[in-house]
């Protein structure tokens, strides 16, 4: 079971900040990279300029064609209102696609933000899918909630059967967690948890707050609320083991804050069963947008390897270098630092096998600027770095300025070249985001 997430931010730590343009938006493209090499091995391309193609991506065998299926989001197409479609990934040809005015009402707009695979619920032979419309400032709908729709196989379509709304404009579906087939007292459900970071909590503004629904009839079944104002709780969500043993898959929840004011970044473990903070990481002195990403593992010891993204911060003298936190399980804390100002290094994270020999996993860390010269031109940039040095071991670019290449970046178990290593896929969405700093 996949969930994968598109890890965007705004620029002046406030939602809704006007994104700088970078030349003629593009059609988006999503390149399929080794897991071993980063070489490229495939290539998928948008249908529409501007439609922020593979903005978010799952996977799963699709029964409608008895294939193995990418579920990928374009949440920039249809002037922001979204779409959805099902590509072949060994033929690379569309199965079908969901069109905002398929839905059973309106949404809020940027229909495709994440995609999650639900798995066959209840040993069904059909794939059920939940889908987020968290709007923006520019794309929200008069009258239309931010939503996540559950949608499954239907008659060689895929159909909305419920759907979740949140508060307007809490950017509520901005992330997407599985919780998986859950023991909740007699039954065995499926579920989603569901990341909402601009909602307030009474009279604070933007605490954030998480919510976890049955995937089949849509029922909330808790949410909670983050615990400090600004702090955009829900921002980032993962799923990790259930470490307190309650039958249940516990949740890491990303509380970023707002770059422009405190508090400076959390992040959450908490209970899946419950949302019950089980422990709590707060941000290292310095560090800004602190939760912005998060990659968990399991370690041999039975603990959390953990590696989180800071992209706003400070490095030396340089202003939004940004950096990646390794916290392992065993062994010292170490700080992978961007290396020049503005270049963001920290927007998405996640974990590689051991690349330099010392013994312990590596890190993939995501940059908005990857120029040569480091000019601030968003063309983006895809780091292999040593977990035990620092060292960048391999790095891919962006083409061109605009790129935001590896801005969403999701590790799927998927093996395209056969041979044995997962592989990764990172977008090329080449057009203005929402939520990019700039």
């Amino acid at each position: 079971m996949v969930a994968a997430t598109a890890l965007l931010a705004a620029s002046d730590g406030s939602p809704g900040a006007e994104p700088r343009q970078m030349g003629k938006p593009q059609k988006g493209q999503l390149l399929a990279l080794s897991g071993d090499t980063l070489n490229q091995i495939r290539f998928f391309r948008g249908r529409q300029r501007g439609d922020s193609f593979g903005g978010s991506i799952g996977f799963d065998v699709v029964p409608i064609k008895r294939t193995a299926a990418l579920v990928i989001g374009a949440p920039g197409a249809n002037e922001g209102a979204g779409q959805l479609r099902v590509v072949d990934q060994v033929t690379r040809k569309t199965i079908l696609t969901v069109e905002p005015d398929a839905l059973a009402s309106a949404a809020a707009g940027r229909l495709g933000h994440a995609v999650a695979n639900l798995g066959h619920i209840n040993n069904s032979a059909a794939v059920h899918w939940a889908v987020a419309a968290p709007g923006d400032s520019s794309s929200e709908s008069a009258g239309a909630a931010p939503a996540v729709i559950f949608l499954s196989e239907a008659e060689s379509r895929l159909v909305e059967r419920a759907r979740a709304t949140g508060p307007e404009g809490s950017l509520f579906g901005w992330a997407l967690a599985g919780v998986d087939q859950a023991d909740f007292g007699d039954s065995i459900i499926s579920v989603r948890a569901v990341g909402s970071p601009r909602e307030a909590n009474g009279s604070e503004t933007e605490t954030g707050a998480v919510y976890v629904y049955d995937s089949v009839t849509g029922e909330l079944i808790w949410r909670r609320s983050g615990e400090r104002e600004n702090e955009r709780f829900g921002f980032f969500l993962t799923a990790g083991p259930d470490y307190d043993g309650d039958g249940v898959v516990d949740l890491w929840v990303g509380a970023p804050g707002r770059q422009d004011r405190m508090p400076a970044g959390r992040v959450y473990l908490v209970s899946g069963a419950t949302g019950q903070t089980q422990r709590v990481i707060d941000a290292p002195a310095r560090a800004a947008l602190f939760g912005f990403a998060v990659a968990a593992r399991r370690a041999a010891n039975g603990h959390e390897d953990l590696l989180i993204g800071a992209p706003a911060t400070k490095i030396r003298k340089m202003k939004n270098a940004g950096a990646a936190y390794w916290i392992p399980a065993q062994g010292n804390n170490r700080i992978l630092r961007g290396q020049a100002q503005e270049e963001w290094f920290g927007v998405n994270v996640s974990f590689i096998t051991d690349r330099d020999g010392d013994g312990q996993v590596d890190a993939i860390v995501s940059s908005l600027d990857g120029s040569d010269d480091r000019r601030t031109d968003r063309r983006g940039r895809v780091s292999f770095v040593s977990t035990g040095t620092g060292e960048r071991l391999q790095e891919l670019t962006g083409k061109r300025a605009g790129d935001h290449f590896g801005v969403s970046l999701f590790r799927l178990m998927i093996d395209f070249n056969d041979d044995d290593v997962f592989d990764f896929i990172a977008s090329r969405t080449r057009a203005p985001l929402p939520f990019i700093p700039d």
